[in-house]
């Protein structure tokens, strides 16, 4: 990475770091919310390993955190554009405590400064 790709990476994470961790504090509540909070905890923004994206559209600027499990598989992602839009996903991989008929892949959310919309990603379980 260029030293003013370097630059853009650390003010990018300065300027979007209360969002990340609100997005953060966002989908620990939404699996706390279906009881999956004893299980599973989205780690902190400030944990997430941190990548300068560019959009391929419009050249902007993307901020990107992810996170690795400890055999080193990807477990989830957050993405924030410069106009402050996001969209972060995070591996769940359990079934769902009060409907078995049903698996959680991952818990997720979206929106920009303003709004903020979670929820988990299900899938029928294979009973």
């Amino acid at each position: 990475m260029a030293e003013t790709d370097t630059e853009l990476l650390r003010q990018l994470t300065r300027q979007y770091s209360a969002q990340g961790e609100a997005i953060c504090r966002e989908l620990n509540e939404r699996l706390r919310r279906h009881d999956l909070h004893q299980a599973l905890r989205v780690p902190d923004f400030a944990t997430a390993q941190r990548d300068l994206l560019r959009d391929v559209y419009s050249g902007e600027a993307v901020l990107q955190a992810i996170w690795h499990d400890a055999s080193g598989l990807l477990r989830g992602r957050m993405t924030i554009r410069a106009d402050g839009g996001f969209h972060a996903e995070y591996d769940v991989i359990q079934p769902l405590p009060a409907d078995a008929a049903w698996f959680v892949e991952a818990v997720t959310a979206w929106g920009n400064q303003q709004v903020m919309k979670s929820e988990l990603k299900l899938l029928p379980a294979l009973n």
